[in-house]
């Protein structure tokens, strides 16, 4: 298997196109899944594809130092453009089609004219790697970054650069203009996305986050906060309209496993690594309680329809029922033979649901704590479950690629969901319990009609595994976690 380095839609997002390290382009219909055309006449790796704006033609760029341009209909080759002396890392058209721009190790700039392939001009300023490039929306100007950490603003018809751009401190990997062509933003190996005046070149903000992968996320009830737990110990709510930051969650000593709102949004409760389960006020961020008697990892929480029950799953291959207003533990759930990785109550509260590394997915009754049933068919670990809101079906998933829908009144798996290419870490009913989320170590989301199992939609866009997913209460947006700080807002309404 070669990495997938570069993919895009066409225009009107019927079509996806993606650039491997297998020298090969592929199209894609995105609506049925289907591949359409193999594009082959690259000598080299793939790394970087575009359409046009009218999404009739294709631009790749390779490590054979040529820009490639494709009939999107047919498949073939339009043209071949050489000139660069190294490999060519992005490829982008100006918003009228007219104009190609392409980076490259060679550390310039190239721009051609896309109906002959003329060269129309070379720009030079660069001292290291070019890595991106973005036209503004009008076509007039052009901004490029690369390893040298500054970006760079262009004059597109004289070829003169118009600003040097610096603020950040690593190598610059993602550029791009706002949609009314007044902001610049910029993404960085500093660990740092920048908004920038595109008049002035004066930094208009400066968005901070995680110095480590997100592990988990959670939203409130109301949907107006989201809550995301990180490998750098620390937990971050952020206001889901404006994406503002509004503090940091602090006292765990290790990563954090999993988040869990209360139904009546007063509480949020984290599981970590450190062996605890802490409870938070959600308004004020203030640390409430500290549930310690776990004695490992803890590596997922819930609670109960009603907010008085916390369960925690552990390494330890327990689970624990914990009263929420006093702190006290109510039961040791016990039976699994693995470490437990996931939990989930029942609407009603009545029931709970966890999955195991032991391969099983066991229900328990919450009022005494006794099992009720065990799910036994998975060939791997489970690594997530989740209750339909109506509390009739049970999804589980984990390290065998599918996703298993079960019956819980007969115990019996009614369907089996068949399309990821790799581990699935977390399924999410939505509110309606009409469709049902699924992330995986493919990168990938994918949407799937719950009545018919069929995949509705696939969310691309991580460029690394997909941790954490979750519904916002009201059914207008997804949310995406992933490595390196990554938090994805989707609407799917």
């Amino acid at each position: 298997m070669s990495p997938v380095n570069n993919v895009a839609f066409s225009p009107d997002g019927k079509i996806l196109a993606s650039g491997s390290w297998d020298e090969t382009i592929r199209l894609w219909d995105v609506a049925t899944g289907k591949q359409i055309q193999v594009l082959k006449e690259n000598i080299k790796r793939v790394e970087t594809v575009a359409f046009s704006p009218d999404g009739k033609i294709l631009a790749s760029g390779s490590w054979d130092e040529t820009i490639r341009l494709w009939d999107v209909a047919t498949g073939k080759q339009i043209r071949l453009l050489s000139g660069h002396q190294g490999r060519v890392t992005i490829v982008a058209f100006s918003a009228d089609g007219k104009t190609l721009a392409s980076g490259s190790w060679d550390e310039t700039i190239r721009l051609w004219d896309v109906a002959s392939g003329q060269l129309l001009r070379v720009l030079q300023g660069h001292s290291s790697k070019v890595y991106d490039v973005a036209f503004s929306p009008d076509s007039k100007l052009l901004v490029s970054a690369g390893d040298e950490n500054n970006l760079r603003l262009w004059d597109v018809t004289t070829g003169k650069q118009l600003q040097l751009i610096t603020g950040h401190t690593s190598f610059i990997n993602s550029v791009a203009f706002s949609p009314d062509g007044s902001l610049l933003i910029s993404g960085s190996g500093d660990e740092t996305v920048r908004l920038w005046n595109v008049t002035t070149g004066e930094l208009e903000h400066l968005i901070q986050g995680f110095m480590n992968r997100v592990e988990s996320i959670a939203f409130s009830p109301d949907s107006k906060t989201l809550a995301s737990g990180s490998w750098d110990k620390n937990i971050r709510l952020w206001n889901t309209t404006s994406g503002e930051q509004l503090r940091i969650l602090k006292g765990h000593e290790s990563l954090i496993g999993s988040l869990a709102f209360s139904p009546n949004g007063k509480l949020l409760a984290s599981a970590s690594d450190d062996t605890s389960v802490r409870l938070w006020n959600a308004i004020t961020g203030k640390q409430t309680r500290i549930l310690t008697g776990h004695t490992d990892v803890v590596k997922s929480a819930a609670f109960s329809a009603s907010s008085r029950l916390l369960a925690s799953g552990s390494r330890e291959e327990t689970l624990i029922l914990w009263d929420v207003l006093t702190g006290r533990k109510l039961a040791l759930l016990t039976g699994h033979e693995d470490l437990v990785w996931s939990v989930a109550f029942s609407k009603d509260g009545k029931m709970l649901a966890s999955g195991s590394v032991d391969k099983t997915v066991r229900l328990w009754n919450t009022s005494n704590g006794k099992p009720l049933k065990i799910f036994s068919g998975h060939t791997m670990y489970v690594k997530t479950v989740a209750f339909s809101p109506d509390s009739k079906l049970l999804a589980s998933a984990g390290g065998e690629k599918t996703i298993r829908l079960w019956d819980i009144a007969t115990g019996k798996m009614s369907r089996l969901l068949i399309g990821h290419q790799s581990i699935i870490n977390r399924v999410a009913f939505s509110a309606d319990g009409k469709m049902l989320a699924s992330g995986s170590d493919d990168q990938t989301i994918r949407l799937w009609d719950v009545t018919t199992g069929k995949s509705l939609k696939t969310l691309f866009g991580h460029t690394n595994i997909v941790n954490s997913i979750a519904f916002s209460p009201n059914g207008n947006f997804l949310a995406s976690s992933g490595r390196y700080g990554v938090v994805r807002l989707w609407q799917v309404s």
